[in-house]
């Protein structure tokens, strides 16, 4: 079975990217597949709003500042599936593929 991973990230002025914990990737990722505008974060460390339209977040800690947010989705196969480029697969027919999210 393959597998879909998105992980969000923010950008900062020097194109510096850094990584959303995976509790905060989460709920990012299911508020955007909810097509809600904006999302907003709170926990002990952390307070951030991200507009969804914008891709843009607006991080309450200490004071305010703006960092761009970027979506990335990332294939990978499983570790068991191992290579076609044997010379003997050439023969092969290729099939048409339909993605299915």
């Amino acid at each position: 079975q393959m597998h879909k991973y998105v992980q969000w990230k923010r950008v900062d002025a020097d194109e510096n990217v850094l990584l959303y914990n995976a509790t905060a990737n989460f709920e990012i990722e299911k508020a955007y597949q909810a097509k809600q505008l904006n999302y907003t974060h709170r926990s002990d460390s952390d307070h951030f709003t991200i507009d969804f339209k914008q891709m843009m977040e607006t991080n309450h800690n200490f004071y305010s500042c703006t960092y761009k947010v970027r979506r990335t989705a990332e294939n990978t196969l499983p570790d068991n599936w191992e290579s076609m480029t044997d010379p003997a697969s050439d023969d092969l027919t290729p099939l048409p593929i339909r993605v299915i999210d």
